[in-house]
């Protein structure tokens, strides 16, 4: 079933998100000497009624970048301006990715609580932009002016007159018909395990293009076939996002970002879906399955037939005993008849060996009518 995002639901943190330019053969630290990408942790409380916010820049564990960390690796070359040559590779785009966010995304704008992650790409040298130790690093060590800017502006004699944005994600995957769990890495993306999903024109002498993504929200209750029912008995709980759309809006932005003259290339902001998704997975009950497998023609013959060979066998079985155990009470009364006999006479110990040899034998004058 679909419910509205103010229904409650449980936070929970982001899939893995990956950006990419498309200068082709830069490297990271090449890159920075003409823009620098910041990624904040945002909160804003009461976005209508009384606003505060909250930004926090993002730290080396949680922003990587370069293919080995990221694992992505591609691209294209660009040929703008050669006639007839369309664009080709192979090439290798620089890439920034966070993979192992732990914050939670919540809310929407307006809400008690949007607590969500910003992407900007800002030029080179900005007042606003705030790089990782580990992209300072990577500039002073890959970059070609020692961890200055470039001087000379962005254009097509460097990392081309526009740049091109990429956004990819990882998202978890389904499948409930072959398994309980969600699939996490499955490699089935255009690159890796990387799913494109939007791709922007940035331009330097245009107005910041201001894009909000919404990832829906999905909750799957799964029952235990052990049980009958999710009210009976235990159950799982999985709960992730994956993609719904985006728009172009400015939502998570403030007024100071435009009027200091320093405005991003671009400004992106994540949020909850205002759809989410619940999804009741109830797998067959082993009970349910016995019942199933029952109502066969095939299975209940086979059934029927196996069970009647084991009946017979403990039934004979039942039978062989009773049979030892009678032979065995007949030979204690014919014993028992010998020395119960009664006798008005003296016998010797000749005579009654020999009572008791006949009667051992079932014949003869120890029979059971013998008039002693």
């Amino acid at each position: 079933r679909y419910t509205g995002a103010e229904s409650r639901y449980k936070p929970i943190s982001m899939p893995p998100v990956a950006f990419t330019i498309s200068s082709p053969n830069y490297t990271e630290g090449e890159l920075l000497d003409y823009v620098w990408p910041v990624f904040e942790w945002n909160e804003i409380k009461n976005g209508f009624s009384n606003r505060t916010n909250n930004a926090t820049f993002l730290s080396d564990h949680e922003v990587q970048f370069g293919s080995d960390a990221c694992e992505w690796k591609g691209g294209y070359n660009k040929f703008p301006n050669i006639t007839g040559k369309l664009d080709s590779g192979p090439s290798t785009w620089p890439v920034f990715c966070i993979k192992n966010n732990e914050r939670p995304l919540t809310g929407r704008f307006g809400d008690p609580l949007w607590s969500f992650l910003s992407f900007s790409l800002y030029k080179c040298g900005s007042k606003v932009g705030n790089l990782t130790d580990s992209l300072k690093d990577a500039w002073k060590r890959d970059g070609k002016f020692n961890g200055e800017c470039a001087p000379d502006p962005i254009g097509k004699f460097n990392v081309g007159a526009t740049l091109g944005l990429n956004i990819w994600f990882q998202f978890p995957t389904e499948d409930f018909a072959k398994g309980a769990d969600l699939v996490t890495d499955d490699g089935q993306g255009q690159v890796g395990s990387w799913t494109w999903w939007i791709y922007e024109v940035l331009n330097p002498a245009n107005p910041a293009p201001m894009l909000t993504i919404d990832l829906r929200h999905n909750t799957a209750l799964i029952n235990d076939p052990i049980w009958s029912d999710f009210q009976d008995g235990p159950h799982r709980t999985l709960r992730w996002f994956d993609w719904n759309a985006f728009e172009h809006t400015p939502s998570g932005t403030s007024s100071q970002m435009f009027e200091s003259g320093d405005a991003p290339l671009v400004f992106t902001s994540f949020r909850v879906a205002w759809m989410r998704r619940e999804v009741s997975v109830r797998y067959m009950t082993w009970q349910e399955m016995l019942s199933e497998v029952s109502g066969s023609w095939t299975f209940s013959l086979i059934f029927g037939a196996g069970f009647a060979m084991i009946f017979e066998y403990f039934r004979n079985e039942e039978a062989n005993e009773e049979a030892i155990e009678d032979d065995e009470e007949e030979g204690e009364q014919k014993q028992t008849r010998v020395f119960v006999l009664k006798t008005d006479q003296i016998i010797t110990k000749d005579e009654l060996e020999l009572i008791i040899s006949e009667a051992n034998e079932g014949e003869g004058k120890g029979g059971e009518n013998r008039d002693v």
